[in-house]
């Protein structure tokens, strides 16, 4: 499972899409020990700090900074992209429910639990 955000992308939010490209491409190689992508996403890239008495900026988080909701689709086409199961075996991707936590897995290397 490859974290896109924090060390792996220097703790710059935007160069997360440039890490799941990079691991799409190493996958498309033949790497085949990624079995995932994690992204840090919200619905307004950024981050914003907790000050009492100022409004929060809706869908913008308070935490880490995030890729925005427009950002999520090139994200998504670099892992679609990138990542082809071998000749005869189907590779599905799949996306926790409420998260963009991924995981991926094809039928010829299954992991208990992921992708079943």
């Amino acid at each position: 499972m490859v974290d896109c955000s924090h060390s792996n992308s220097q703790k710059m939010y935007q160069r997360q899409i440039d890490v799941a490209r990079e691991v799409a491409r190493q996958v498309a190689a033949g790497e085949d020990r990624v079995i995932g992508l994690m992204v840090e996403s919200h619905l307004k890239a950024g981050r914003q700090d907790l000050v009492p008495g100022k409004p929060l900026i809706y869908g913008q988080s308070i935490t880490d900074a995030c890729i925005g909701g427009g950002q999520r689709p090139a994200a998504q086409e670099s892992r679609r992209g990138g990542p082809q199961a071998p000749a005869g075996e189907s590779r599905r991707i799949l996306a926790q429910p409420g998260t963009d936590h991924v995981f991926s897995s094809s039928q010829g290397n299954r992991r208990p639990g992921i992708g079943q």
